[in-house]
């Protein structure tokens, strides 16, 4: 389980195997996301994986538009 700490102030818990976008759409989070973490802790694996899904989505669908 990864503990995502939302800028107000929040906690949202990302269970294991859950994507990531799921939290990324999040009200609270609204597409706003710093990923930190210790050195080994997969930041760079979690943003490739939110990098995929946000182009599947496009790819998917041409007219979402994110704001």
């Amino acid at each position: 389980m990864r503990i995502l700490e939302v800028f107000k102030g929040g906690k949202t818990q990302l269970e294991d195997g859950k994507p990531i976008i799921t939290a990324f759409d999040e009200f609270d989070i609204a597409g706003r996301l710093l990923i930190l973490g210790n050195p080994g802790a997969e930041k760079t694996t979690l943003l490739l994986e939110l990098a995929r899904d946000l182009i599947i989505r496009a790819q998917n669908n041409p007219d979402y538009l994110y704001c």
